[in-house]
């Protein structure tokens, strides 16, 4: 049985919607952020097998306004159903889309 991750109630964008890369696993979408853009502080929550989600379904988005201002013009994301499944240190996270979402 999967843990209940904490889940925002409401996520930001900052700036642009960003290409997400194509054909590659949430896995590898987190190993790129580590090894290729040094960014160490991204972490897998606990307990989600990340070989098992297409890098087409992700999305990056903040838990709060001001996070996002950081990346550009915040606006409040329309996603409803999600499932985080990595954060960073900046209160980043790493979300899926499910199939029921709206974006």
């Amino acid at each position: 049985m999967l843990q209940e991750v904490f889940k925002p109630k409401q996520l930001f964008r900052g700036g642009p919607e960003s290409a997400m890369l194509k054909g590659l696993t949430a896995e590898d979408v987190l190993k790129y952020e580590q090894e290729e853009l040094g960014n160490k502080d991204v972490v897998p929550e606990p307990g989600i097998d990340l070989t098992n989600i297409k890098s087409e379904n992700l999305a990056w988005l903040t838990e709060t306004e001001d996070q996002a201002r950081e990346y550009g013009e915040a606006s409040k994301s329309d996603l409803k159903d999600y499932r985080v499944i990595a954060r960073d240190s900046e209160g980043g996270v790493l979300v899926e889309k499910l199939k029921s979402s709206t974006e």
